[in-house]
């Protein structure tokens, strides 16, 4: 499962400029910003309800 979020995240961030000149061109700048406002919280809360991360360990 974490691995599966890890990949999620990665491949969201490389995808994240295009999808923000994508949306600046057919929207205002406030939308846009809403747009990503809302997927920053639907991401985190995802990770924090997500059992795999919670239980994952640290090792040092």
């Amino acid at each position: 499962m974490v691995s599966v979020i890890f990949l999620a995240a990665t491949s969201a961030a490389a995808l994240a400029p295009r999808l923000a000149g994508l949306l600046l061109a057919r929207f205002p700048a406030a939308v846009t910003m809403l747009v990503f406002a809302a997927l920053v919280g639907v991401s985190a809360i995802t990770a924090t309800l997500s059992t795999g991360i919670r239980s994952m360990r640290v090792e040092s």
